[in-house]
């Protein structure tokens, strides 16, 4: 009796660790799935965008503010649709969307959003066309409470770029 006891709290336990483990998870076939709903609504003038690429952050906040840049390819002459997904983002990380690097002071923003509660998907369709690349910053607040050894998870963005 005390042995079969013995397991099931043994077992109970591991499904917890399990559960917990899998909360702070990224799906990202489930993010990527939702941006690319947002390829095919008729506001796009009915013709649907054509999925060009995704990319994935993984956000984990320490004692400093963080800057993640990524660049993303692009043709001149085509128009983009790029979806941000944040519902697995925790609040306190903001997107902007540039025309060039970090380095270079004669950058212009195109878009920029706060990782919130309320809003968890956001489109951004440049209205003047692009050339070479854009450039996306993932600003990561500081968490001054949190040790730089054991820096807390804050959940991983999505981007996914449609073009037609």
């Amino acid at each position: 009796m005390i042995k079969k006891n013995l397991i099931a709290v043994v077992l109970l336990a591991c499904s917890c660790f399990m559960a917990k483990g899998q909360s702070n998870d990224c799906n990202v076939n489930a993010l990527k799935d939702t941006c690319k709903f947002y390829f095919n609504l008729p506001e796009y003038g009915g013709e649907p965008f054509h999925y060009d690429c995704a990319n994935r952050v993984d956000v984990k906040f320490i004692r400093k503010e963080q800057v993640k840049e990524i660049q993303i390819p692009i043709f001149s002459g085509e128009e983009y649709l790029f979806v941000f997904n944040t519902y697995a983002l925790a609040p306190g990380v903001k997107i902007d969307v540039w025309n060039k690097p970090i380095e270079d002071s004669k950058r212009e923003n195109l878009f920029s959003v706060k990782s919130s509660d309320a809003v968890k998907v956001n489109r951004f369709m440049p209205k003047k066309k692009l050339r070479d690349r854009i450039y996306i910053d993932y600003t990561i607040e500081a968490h001054p409470t949190v040790s730089d050894s054991n820096p807390e998870n804050g959940g991983c963005g999505m981007v996914v770029v449609g073009f037609k």
